[in-house]
């Protein structure tokens, strides 16, 4: 299901808000691998990296600046000597150029795309990567292997969130399936009914606040509670972010 010039090398840092643990994705391209998110700083997952790249990187990429996958990139542009780019400034090796919307890398038969998806946070981006008739989409946390990606206030935003899950949805409709690579969790075969599946459920959970708030609960902890009822304790203060970004959404809305 993983395109044969994409590897995937996970990290061992598993847990309630990184499933199965950080992907670390390879792209290989005749000047040099391009590596997507590093992951956390743990020096045998960086060594696992490198490896996976016969040690020739022309850079490394990251969807967000979130630490489960941003941590160990400066350690990792170290060990092979390659540039660092990001959205944002922070994140970007001081000889890069931050990361812009629709920005193409073209490798011989490898061609990279960046496509700016904010929402699960303001500077999320989503690669493409084609060769030949092989496919990839490497979502980071915008969309997930499994389960919902959270929308957490303030960084999180919902209305940009639903029109990234929107361009993805209507750049995806016009192509064969393309793979589903995420941030976490495992692969999908096909790209498009996860993301409209996840454009159809964060509609419905703003739809259910709404109603919430119609009924008079306009405290965080009690749409919470009426919302995201069946969401374990060890996770309800995402929920509660993720209520606080919804509400704004619809306050800005109204």
């Amino acid at each position: 299901m993983i395109p044969s010039f994409i590897s995937l090398v996970r990290a061992d840092n598993p847990g309630p808000m990184t499933l199965e643990g950080t992907n670390t994705w390879v792209i290989a391209a005749p000047s040099g691998a391009l590596v997507i998110d590093p992951g956390p700083l743990m020096q045998e997952h960086l060594d696992a990296v490198a490896l996976a790249t016969d040690g020739k990187v022309a850079g490394i990429f990251l969807t967000h600046g979130h630490s489960d996958h941003s941590e160990g990139a400066e350690r990792l542009s170290e060990m092979v000597k390659a540039p660092v780019f990001a959205r944002l400034p922070e994140f970007t090796s001081k000889d890069a150029t931050p990361l812009i919307d629709g920005l193409q890398i073209n490798d011989s038969e490898v061609h990279f795309r960046v496509i700016a998806t904010p929402g699960h946070t303001a500077d999320s981006i989503t690669f493409f990567a084609e060769r030949g008739s092989d496919t990839g989409l490497f979502t980071g946390d915008t969309i997930l292997g499994r389960g919902s990606s959270i929308v957490a206030y303030p960084d999180g935003s919902v209305g940009p969130y639903l029109a990234s899950l929107h361009a993805l949805s209507e750049m995806l409709g016009s192509r064969s399936a393309v793979p589903l690579l995420p941030g976490h969790g495992p692969v999908n075969e096909s790209s498009l009914p996860v993301v409209d599946q996840y454009l159809a459920h964060r509609l419905e959970r703003v739809a259910e606040v709404r109603a919430a708030m119609a009924r008079g609960i306009t405290d965080v902890e009690g749409i919470t509670n009426e919302v995201y009822s069946n969401v374990p304790e060890n996770v309800k203060w995402a929920a509660a972010l993720s209520v606080q970004a919804q509400v704004a959404y619809i306050n800005e809305s109204a």
